[in-house]
């Protein structure tokens, strides 16, 4: 162990752990008593150090304005000093999902070229849940959200669930923006979020098809319907889509003759492009309706999307 100038000391800045927390008890601590626990560092070429564990106890002592710390000096090369310094902060127990994908990340190091012209990572997913203690499944999963992440340049804790970001991750890149949008504005738990990806393959699919059979009115539908992809749009949707090859579904409502007398209900029938077919029982009116126009069926998304941007904008 070495007393060390603390001016010649440098934090690691791939260090996972990003939140350290209130210092004014630690500040205290250390005033009162001095530091029990030396940190840990590694000598660089210019005469400095770095620092590889010990965060919170080096931010402490530069608020103290301290002129030297106890240190302990381990000879280790860039990879060593930052699996001691992850492995350091990966086992606290207030660790966030955040700090572990980038502790995955870290130890997962970089794409390396090999014979034969295949790529892989240094580290396997496998080596990496042996290193952290955790499963390998895990792993795969805290990878996925930080690519998510990484790829829309989002901040770390805007969404709260990992295992949303990993679904995320199993859909096509290019949806991304929207999933995530879609599940911070709702507060979309992962098992909603799972019933929308549902939903909104079934949509895919419904346009794919349509691309087949109809390639022109495809894009039209897809251009308009696809934003809203994670909303319960299907009914609306295939209904645009029946009135725009020409086979609109026309549908049969029952009215109780409660709340309608018969001129009411022929009115009402004839106001929706219908017909009146008379009394079905002693106690209903059957009228034939035909479906909404596409302006009807689009505009309440439309006024809903208009809500959604104010909503935004006012928070």
């Amino acid at each position: 162990m070495k007393e060390i100038e603390l001016n010649k000391i440098k934090p690691c800045t791939t260090n996972p752990r990003r939140d350290l927390g209130e210092l004014e008890e630690l500040v205290d601590s250390i005033k009162n008593v001095g530091l029990l626990q030396p940190l840990v560092v590694r000598k660089l070429e210019d005469d400095t150090y770095q620092l590889i564990i010990g965060r919170r106890r080096y931010e402490a002592c530069k608020m103290l304005k301290l002129k030297t710390v106890p240190c302990v000096i381990q000879n280790v090369d860039d990879r060593e000093a930052l699996k001691i310094a992850v492995l350091e902060n990966v086992h606290r127990k207030d660790n966030e999902w955040w700090e572990l994908a980038e502790a995955c990340k870290i130890l997962r190091g970089k794409l390396v070229q090999q014979k034969g012209a295949v790529k892989k990572y240094e580290k396997t997913a496998e080596e990496i849940a042996k290193e952290l203690s955790i499963t390998k499944k895990r792993v795969w999963k805290y990878l996925s959200a930080k690519e998510v992440l990484d790829e829309l340049r989002l901040r770390s804790g805007v969404v709260k669930d990992y295992t949303t970001l990993d679904m995320i991750h199993a859909i096509p890149k290019k949806d991304w923006k929207d999933a995530v949008n879609y599940v911070i504005k709702n507060n979309t738990s992962r098992a909603d979020f799972d019933k929308k990806i549902d939903s909104a393959e079934k949509v895919k699919h419904r346009i794919e098809f349509l691309e087949i059979t109809h390639p022109d009115i495809a894009k039209i539908i897809r251009d308009f319907w696809w934003k809203y992809k994670f909303e319960n749009i299907y009914k609306d949707m295939c209904d645009e889509i029946n009135i725009r090859i020409g086979q609109p579904t026309s549908e049969f409502k029952n009215i109780p003759e409660s709340e309608m007398d018969t001129e009411l209900a022929k009115e009402y029938a004839k106001q929706h492009m219908g017909k009146y077919l008379g009394t079905e029982t002693m106690t209903c009116h059957r009228v034939r309706v035909v479906p909404r126009t596409i302006d009807e069926i689009r505009e309440k998304w439309k006024q809903k999307e208009l809500q959604n941007t104010s909503d935004h904008n006012k928070n």
